[in-house]
C-alpha cells in the first residue's frame, strides 16, 4: 500500500537547522509538543487527509530520542491522553497502557536516520487509495 510521508525540520530561528520560509512554531516543552500534536491530528482529519487511516509524531524537545504518538485511534477523536512517548528503536516508554499504531516503526526509523527532523506524518489519504488497488500507475507531476 502506498504510504505518504512528511518531515518537518526546525524552524527558521532554530540554530540546528538550516532557515525554512513561511511561519513556524518554535516548541519547546513535551507539553507543547503534545498539545501540537492533538492539534495536528485534528488538522488532517477535519481537512480530509485521512480518515480513520493516519497519524503524526512530534519529537520530544526535552528528550530527541523519544517522540509522541497516539495510540490507535482516529485522528479527529485524539486529545492529549491519547499519547504515547516512544524512544528511536521503537519502544514504548509511557507508563500507560496504551498501544501505539504498528506503523509506528515508520516514526522512529525516520527519526533516528534524520535528527534534524521534528515530526513525521503517515498516512493513506482517500485520493491515493485507488493507486494501490488497481494496476493505474501513480505518476508525479
Amino acid at each position: 500500500m502506498f504510504s505518504l510521508f512528511f518531515s518537518c525540520s526546525p524552524s527558521a530561528s532554530d540554530s540546528q537547522g538550516p532557515a525554512t520560509s513561511g511561519p513556524s512554531i518554535i516548541i519547546r516543552t513535551a507539553a507543547e509538543a503534545i498539545a501540537q500534536l492533538v492539534m495536528a491530528n485534528r488538522i488532517i482529519a477535519n481537512e480530509g487527509v485521512v480518515d480513520a487511516l493516519g497519524h503524526v509524531s512530534v519529537r520530544n524537545p526535552e528528550n530527541p530520542n523519544t517522540f509522541f504518538i497516539t495510540r490507535v485511534l482516529a485522528p479527529i477523536e485524539v486529545t492529549k491522553k491519547d499519547i504515547v512517548e516512544v524512544d528511536l528503536d521503537g519502544q514504548v516508554i509511557s507508563k500507560l497502557a496504551l498501544k501505539p499504531p504498528g506503523e509506528t516503526f515508520i516514526h522512529s526509523a525516520i527519526l533516528k536516520a534524520r535528527p534534524e527532523m521534528n515530526a513525521v506524518f503517515h498516512g493513506h489519504p482517500p485520493s491515493i487509495i485507488p493507486f494501490t488497488v488497481t494496476d493505474i500507475p501513480c505518476v508525479p507531476c
